[in-house]
């Protein structure tokens, strides 16, 4: 395999997995949760629109995903929202509501001093590569934006065109094959809005990870397969520990992440629907979408010193208090005398104001990493 074929491969794979958010378990849970809180869960407002039947179940209906696997109308939900994270998709679900910008990454800031020339030009080319690439969640997402090119195939309008072809096409394998289109859709759709509440997916923070690449780049060996290119890798290899922490939760160690029992924001009862008038809405909405709340409220590993939030005063708090009672546990060793320092900010709902108020944990700085 020559060079060319071999750079081609590694910026390929480098671009496609810059940025996943939560693992795909992760997105499925809160997908799951959200789907029944939703009306597609009411079987009567499913029947009006041409859906009969429980979603989930023995006796629920059963279509195909993409992949060519049948399942009822929530498994191809949590499908949908596994899917979205396939190669090479990741790269389009950031979103800055304040630039109103895709992913962007400056090369310089990864160039160290004492590299060598080629590293340097590597190491550009790569940042430009996903410059090139990258487009903002919402355009992404919802295939609205004109101008914009696309080769998504599942975005809102899809939805509304394979929702129409589900109760219309005279076909009945057809029209079973455009609802489990439909469905898949509104999974990988609802990724995205998930996407919006993880701090640097709306903060133009980059993190990454991608075990399709680690085999190939240890750290202290460089195999002859991808061989220049696995410094540039290794330059901006970043994982999110937080993104961890949630797939932990979610995961093999027993804890549950919480995922039920937060107030509907939209569908029968709740205060929504007089606010979010269009999809693009749930994003960003004079600092009512999610984006804005969580870039307006949260701090990122990478962006600890850019506000907002604003922190306030500083407190100091002994590891052992901090780590009374938290499930899961704290993991690493701790002294009895070390201390973590906590500095505080305030939560700013412009959607609900009534429910923001003081965050004393907004940042740390302690013995453990910066997440």
């Amino acid at each position: 395999m020559n060079f060319a074929k071999v750079s081609t491969l590694f910026v390929s794979a480098f671009c496609a997995e810059f940025g996943l958010a939560y693992e795909p378990v992760v997105h499925q849970a809160l997908s799951e949760q959200s789907t029944l809180a939703s009306v597609v869960a009411e079987i009567d407002t499913m029947s009006r629109r041409g859906f009969a039947g429980p979603i989930s179940g023995s006796r629920a209906k059963k279509y195909s995903n993409s992949k060519g696997v049948d399942g009822t109308i929530l498994t191809l939900i949590r499908d949908g929202a596994a899917f979205e994270d396939d190669v090479p998709r990741s790269i389009n679900h950031f979103f800055n509501p304040r630039t109103n910008s895709a992913l962007n990454l400056n090369g310089e800031d990864y160039i160290a001093a004492g590299d060598l020339p080629d590293l340097k030009t590597l190491i550009r080319i790569a940042a430009a590569a996903v410059n090139l690439e990258a487009i903002t969640s919402p355009d992404w997402a919802l295939g609205d934006r004109d101008g914009t090119v696309l080769t998504n195939g599942y975005t809102f309008k899809s939805a509304r065109l394979f929702y129409r072809k589900s109760v219309t096409a005279p076909d009945t394998a057809d029209r079973r094959g455009f609802t489990g289109e439909l469905f898949e859709t509104l999974g990988r759709l609802i990724h995205h809005i998930q996407d919006m509440a993880q701090p640097q997916h709306v903060r133009n923070d980059p993190h990454l990870q991608t075990d399709s690449l680690d085999p190939h780049c240890p750290a202290s060996m460089l195999t002859p397969f991808y061989g220049a290119w696995c410094p540039v890798y290794l330059r901006y290899k970043a994982e999110s520990i937080y993104e961890a922490w949630t797939t932990t939760l979610s995961n093999t160690r027993g804890y549950v992440l919480p995922t039920a029992g937060y107030p509907k924001v939209y569908g029968t009862g709740s205060d929504g629907l007089a606010t979010f008038l269009k999809p693009r809405d749930f994003w960003t909405l004079s600092g009512k979408g999610l984006a804005d709340f969580t870039n307006r409220n949260f701090l990122s590993t990478g962006t600890m010193n850019l506000a907002p939030p604003t922190t306030g005063t500083a407190f100091v708090m002994k590891v052992a208090d901090a780590c009374n009672g938290l499930v899961p546990p704290c993991e690493a060793p701790y002294a009895p005398d070390d201390y973590i320092t906590f500095y505080q900010s305030t939560v700013d709902d412009q959607f609900r104001p009534g429910t923001g108020g003081p965050h004393p944990y907004a940042a740390a700085q302690s013995i453990f990493t910066p997440d």
